[in-house]
């Protein structure tokens, strides 16, 4: 019985310092400062996308041309959608330094989503007219659980009409930010399945006594 308490109390102790479920939160997009061209846009603007990994979205952002004033020029809508143009979650990002600058981008706070691994997805932006610059070239690249699908563009001016136009890799304007959800490792599971555990070892033990006492031979 010791033996089995030391083995409860030691996988107690591991799962305690294992890695929390959610790992740091990510940037989707970034410039590393080499190759790439800004430009601006009417229609609105963004890029396909194929997470290769369940994450979860909580900031939705711009990515910032700082060629003339801190802050972004213009206010921008910001939305991710499914390729048949549902959309997943939306946000406008304000002019200015209201949101926070992370990664060369301009973000806020979102209501959390998830986005499925493997499922196509696009973002996309308006508001790069003019002053706040559209950024594509090879310099342009994407966080390792993101796999870049094509350039974006909107047909009409609405966000749930939008075409992919392919092209190479390099597409920043609308952002975002994730955190990764990892597939549950076997030490997760296990510890999950700990509280059910140690309830079942209480609930024996309790019965073990019982039967003790109830032949006269149990003794604290």
């Amino acid at each position: 019985m010791m033996i089995r308490k030391a083995s409860i109390i030691a996988l107690l102790v591991l799962c305690l310092g294992t890695s929390p479920l959610f790992a740091g939160t990510t940037t989707a997009a970034t410039w590393n400062g080499t190759q790439a061209v800004s430009s601006t846009f009417i229609q609105p603007i963004g890029w396909y996308f194929r997470p290769t990994v369940t994450m979860q979205v909580d900031q939705l952002g711009v990515y910032e041309d700082f060629s003339f004033s801190p802050g972004l020029e213009f206010s921008h809508n910001v939305g991710i959608y499914l390729v048949n143009g549902t959309a997943v979650v939306n946000a406008l990002v304000p002019q200015g330094t209201v949101g926070t600058k992370i990664d060369g981008s301009r973000f806020i706070s979102v209501p959390p989503v998830t986005l499925t691994g493997g499922v196509n997805y696009y973002i996309i932006g308006d508001g790069f007219q003019i002053g706040d610059d559209y950024l594509y070239g090879t310099g342009v690249v994407f966080a390792p659980q993101i796999t870049w699908l094509g350039y974006a563009e909107s047909d009409n001016g609405s966000f749930s009409r939008v075409t992919n136009y392919g092209g190479q890799p390099g597409n920043l304007g609308p952002n975002f930010r994730f955190t990764a959800v990892p597939e549950p490792s076997g030490l997760s599971l296990i510890c999950l399945g700990l509280p059910a555990l140690l309830r079942r070892r209480r609930q024996f033990r309790r019965r073990h006594e019982s039967y003790l006492r109830g032949r006269g031979g149990f003794q604290r």
